[in-house]
């Protein structure tokens, strides 16, 4: 794992070092007798960025192979603590239950959870006007009760608010439940997989919220 960590930590410095490096130290450090292969898995959120960090790192490095998946934050825990992987991308605390066995972690970034709604919502400029506040979304969520969006914007709109959460372990929605007071497996809804998951059914449903 001692290797691993170096890597990691050499991935990270590169990331920030490439950008301001000069052509002459970028053909240096292409001359490393650098290679292997990286494993990683784990949350959508951070996804996109490990794909550029990665490319970025393949440029000083193009003899280190990097496999990126991205299964959800606790799919990245479970493969990393398996061995499965060598990096996982987690994006919610890491529980002291998971560094008693053998978690090891750095700060990367900072992202952030929120609600989201269909562009062709009816009531979207009255949301937009309005918002909605912390204690509505845990009626919405936590409640067990369907309500309509008029009900919250007060308006006459009787359409109901279709309500969708993750099914898969996910930072996104262990936040969100943590947000609201709660925990993820007490978040209400029609359970969806992945974020493109809930991106696609929220696009999907104009009166929907993921």
């Amino acid at each position: 794992m001692k290797n691993v960590y170096t890597i990691l930590l050499q991935l990270v410095i590169i990331v920030f070092l490439v950008s301001c490096s000069s052509g002459e130290n970028r053909k240096a450090r292409k001359k490393s007798d650098l290679k292997g292969k990286i494993s990683i898995s784990g949350a959508f959120a951070l996804y996109p960025m490990t794909a550029k960090w990665a490319e970025e790192f393949q440029k000083a490095y193009p003899d280190i192979k990097i496999d990126i998946s991205a299964g959800g934050a606790g799919k990245g825990m479970t493969d990393v603590l398996a061995g499965m992987v060598d990096l996982a991308m987690f994006s919610r605390d890491v529980s002291q239950a998971e560094i008693d066995k053998g978690a090891w972690y750095i700060a990367v970034t900072k992202d952030a959870v929120i609600p989201t709604i269909s562009s062709r919502n009816p009531v979207l400029p009255d949301l937009m006007a309005k918002g909605l506040t912390k204690e509505m979304f845990t009626e919405i969520y936590l409640s067990g009760k369907s309500f309509s969006w008029g009900e919250f914007l007060e308006t006459t709109d009787q359409n109901m608010i279709n309500v969708y959460t993750r099914s898969d372990a996910c930072g996104a929605a262990e936040m969100w439940g943590k947000y609201l007071g709660r925990n993820q497996e007490s978040l209400l809804g029609v359970g969806v997989y992945g974020d493109p998951g809930i991106a696609d059914a929220v696009k999907n449903d104009k009166f929907g919220m993921g």
